[in-house]
């Protein structure tokens, strides 16, 4: 019912946008220019965006719901058996069935493929994240706001003042000081003293100037280099993993040709 509803909503509001459409067009031709709020057209690409984004909220919890279910003391007996360490094989496997997936894609055009094994790989984080849950380590939930939080704090230039909530206010500052010193520097190079105060001819230089201290532009290497300061010994344990996911891909490919024969 509930997704009823909202597919009603949005079948409305798009027949007010097409309405709006022929108002504005007949608006034109007649001599009579209306403008029309940027808010309204804000507020109605927003409707549309929660609208989508709401089903597909629906569809992770109904996923979520059917492991949870399948992991239940009365559930199925091979899913309630696994663990993180049980997964690590399916886990690497369905990741190298997306990347059959995407070439399918490239060479056929076809996508069934692709929109399956991304099916099957998502399976593979759902379980985890439970798995997680049920040991009181982390949740669903937890795993994806981790990642949006991610992208949020690595692309300070895409999404400005946001991205700064997630990022520790040290660092915040150490953004800040050399945002001020690039401008400083932007700035001595537009303006050359045997120039005139059009702060010389350079646009590039101009703009970056123009941008002042307050601009938070960041290499997302140099953020990202932030964020694994103190973890480096983590990469022992990722090149490790290199090695026994070609192990493990071995083992899949071996058992995909002997069901093949």
């Amino acid at each position: 019912m509930v997704e009823q509803e909202v597919e009603r909503r949005i079948e409305q509001t798009d027949e007010l946008e097409s309405e709006r459409r022929i108002e504005h067009t007949a608006e034109r031709k007649s001599g009579r220019e209306v403008e029309h709020p940027v808010e309204q057209k804000i507020e109605h690409a927003a409707e549309q965006t929660a609208g989508k984004y709401e089903k597909t909220g629906q569809a992770m919890e109904e996923l979520q719901e059917t492991v949870a279910r399948l992991r239940a003391p009365d559930g199925c007996p091979w899913d309630r058996a696994q663990d993180h360490l049980s997964l690590k094989a399916a886990c690497v496997e369905e990741a190298a069935e997306v990347v059959s997936g995407i070439n399918i894609l490239a060479q056929t055009g076809r996508a069934h493929c692709l929109k399956e094994e991304l099916g099957d790989l998502l399976l593979q984080v759902v379980m985890h994240a439970q798995i997680a849950e049920e040991e009181s380590l982390f949740t669903m939930e937890d795993v994806i706001r981790g990642i949006n939080e991610k992208m949020l704090r690595r692309h300070p230039h895409v999404f400005g003042e946001e991205s700064l909530k997630y990022l520790p206010e040290e660092y915040v500052r150490h953004l800040q000081e050399k945002a001020a010193q690039r401008a400083s520097e932007a700035r001595q190079k537009a303006c050359d003293p045997g120039q005139d105060k059009d702060c010389g001819q350079d646009p590039e230089s101009r703009r970056e100037a123009q941008r002042g201290s307050s601009s938070l532009l960041a290499d997302w290497k140099e953020i990202k280099s932030y964020e694994k300061s103190g973890r480096e010994w983590e990469e022992e344990y990722l090149f490790r993993a290199f090695d026994e996911a070609e192990e493990l891909i071995g083992v899949a490919r071996k058992r995909k040709l002997e069901k093949k024969s």
